[in-house]
C-alpha cells in the first residue's frame, strides 16, 4: 500500500492551523500580515517535535497510510491546541502592551532583521547567495555561521560583500522590491516626539534612517562612538545605535553573523547609567530579534533584569523559553514584528 506522502499531511495540518487561526485574526486584525509565515513557525516546531516518530516510521518494513495517519493526527491536535494557545496569548499580550504603551512610559527599542524584513530586506540565510558569488563556498551543507566564518577570513571578500549588500539595498528601494516598512515611519515618529528614548539597530540596512527623513525631513542623530562615548556615563543620549554594521559605513567593521565578539564598553556603560538613573519609568521593547548573538543577549539581560520587558516576533523557541521562564513569562509575542511595533506605539 503507498504510504501518505510527507508534503500531504504537511498541507493537512498546516491548512488547518489557518482554518484555526485565521478567525481570531481577521475579526479583530483584519490588517495582520504574514499569518502564512505564523502559521509556518507553529508547524515547523510541532513538525520537529514529532521528526523521530516519523523517521522510524518511515524506515520500518510494512509501515501503511494508517500509522501515519496515527501521528498526522496527534500533530493535528497538536497544532490545534497550539493555535489556541498563541491566539489567546496574542491578543491578551496585545490589549495588555498597548495599554501600558498608552502611558507616560519611555520606550527603548532594540530591532532585529524581522522588522527590516517585512519590507523586503534579507534575513541571514537569504545572504547565503551573496556569499556563494564570491566563491567563499561551494557546498550547500554549509550553513550560515560557517559561510561568514569563510568569509571573515578574506578582508578583501568582506568589503566586497558590504559594498553588495549595499547595492543590493539601494537598488532594491529604486526598483522598488525593497519599501519602507510602515513601522519605521511609527517609530520615526515617535522617536522625534522622544516617546522611544533610544533605538539600538541590529540591521545593516539604512530603511529606518530613511523612514526619519520621510517623515521628519531631517536626518535621524546616529550614536557616534568616537564622539558620543563621554555621555553615556551621565546623560540620556537619545541617538540610533548601529550596533552590526551601517550601509552608510562600509569602512568601519560589521559584525557577521557567527562573529564572536564582546559587548562595547560604551554599551555597557549606558546599560549602567539607564538601569541606575530613577528620572524616567521605561519598558523595553526587542522586536524581530533571534538572540543569537551572545553579546546581545547579555545587553539585553541587563535591561531586562532593570526593566519590564516585552520580545515580538516568530521565533517558537523563544516563546517556549518565555514559557519556562517564570520571570519572562508571558513576556514574548508571537507576531509579525513590525506590524505589531506599528500598532502600539
Amino acid at each position: 500500500m503507498d504510504t501518505l506522502k510527507e508534503s500531504d499531511y504537511l498541507l493537512k495540518y498546516a491548512n488547518a492551523i489557518k482554518d484555526k487561526l485565521l478567525p481570531y485574526i481577521t475579526t479583530e486584525f483584519p490588517g495582520l500580515p504574514n499569518v502564512n509565515h505564523l502559521c509556518d513557525a507553529i508547524i515547523s516546531d510541532i513538525a520537529s517535535r514529532y521528526s523521530k516518530e516519523q523517521t522510524l516510521l518511515a524506515r520500518k518494513p510494512g509501515t501503511e497510510v494508517s500509522d501515519f495517519n496515527r501521528v498526522v493526527t496527534a500533530m493535528l491536535d497538536t497544532c490545534q491546541i497550539e493555535a489556541d494557545n498563541i491566539s489567546v496569548q496574542f491578543f491578551k499580550k496585545f490589549g495588555s502592551l498597548k495599554a501600558t504603551l498608552s502611558a507616560s512610559f519611555d520606550i527603548i527599542l532594540l530591532i532585529g532583521a524581522a522588522v527590516s524584513f517585512e519590507g523586503g530586506a534579507p534575513l541571514g540565510e537569504q545572504l547565503m547567495p551573496m556569499i556563494k558569488r564570491l566563491g567563499i563556498i561551494n557546498d550547500d551543507r554549509v550553513d550560515l555561521n560557517n559561510a561568514f566564518k569563510k568569509l571573515r577570513a578574506d578582508p578583501e571578500k568582506v568589503a566586497k560583500f558590504k559594498r553588495r549588500f549595499q547595492s543590493f539595498i539601494i537598488e532594491g528601494i529604486k526598483v522598488e522590491k525593497i519599501c519602507i516598512p510602515k513601522s519605521y515611519k511609527v517609530i520615526a515618529d515617535r522617536f522625534r516626539r522622544n516617546k522611544v528614548l533610544e533605538i539600538f539597530s541590529l540591521n545593516w540596512d539604512d530603511l529606518i534612517e530613511r523612514a526619519y527623513r520621510e517623515v521628519n525631513g531631517q536626518e535621524i542623530p546616529k550614536f557616534e562612538f568616537d564622539k558620543n562615548s563621554s555621555r553615556v556615563k551621565d546623560e540620556f543620549v537619545h541617538k540610533l545605535w548601529k550596533l552590526h554594521g551601517d550601509i552608510a559605513d562600509i569602512e568601519s567593521d560589521w559584525v557577521l553573523p557567527g562573529d564572536k565578539v564582546t559587548i562595547s564598553k560604551e554599551l555597557l556603560t549606558y546599560a549602567a547609567f539607564l538601569s541606575d538613573q530613577d528620572e524616567k519609568e521605561i519598558i523595553v521593547i526587542v522586536a524581530g530579534y533571534s538572540e543569537r548573538d551572545n553579546h546581545m543577549k547579555k545587553f539585553i539581560q541587563i535591561l531586562e533584569d532593570k526593566f519590564e520587558t516585552y520580545k515580538i516576533g516568530m521565533d517558537m523557541n523563544l516563546l517556549r523559553a518565555s514559557q519556562e521562564d517564570m520571570l519572562s513569562r508571558d513576556k514574548y509575542v508571537i507576531a509579525p514584528s513590525g506590524w505589531f511595533l506599528e500598532n502600539v506605539l
